[in-house]
């Protein structure tokens, strides 16, 4: 198992993949049990941005409720 965590997005991803939306607090809480987790969550951003920059994944048109933006709806990401 990968401790890199955009190898881990793109298997996540890849793993979801055939037009299934996912949420990304999914793939952060999936990389924390399996011992992938940053000190400040918000340095995710950048490995989701840089999988779409590389073409692996997309935003969704799917909302899904974010338990780290008090329950607010936001797109969640799909693989291309």
């Amino acid at each position: 198992m990968t401790k890199d965590p955009y190898t881990y997005l793109i298997n996540y991803a890849t793993a979801h993949s055939g037009n299934r939306s996912f949420n990304p607090e999914w793939v952060i809480q999936a990389a924390n049990r399996a011992g992938i987790a940053f000190q400040d969550q918000r340095q995710w951003g950048r490995i989701f941005r840089q999988a779409a920059k590389d073409g692996y994944i997309r935003p969704s048109t799917k909302l899904f409720p974010r338990s780290t933006s008090n329950g607010s709806k936001r797109p969640g990401w799909i693989a291309c």
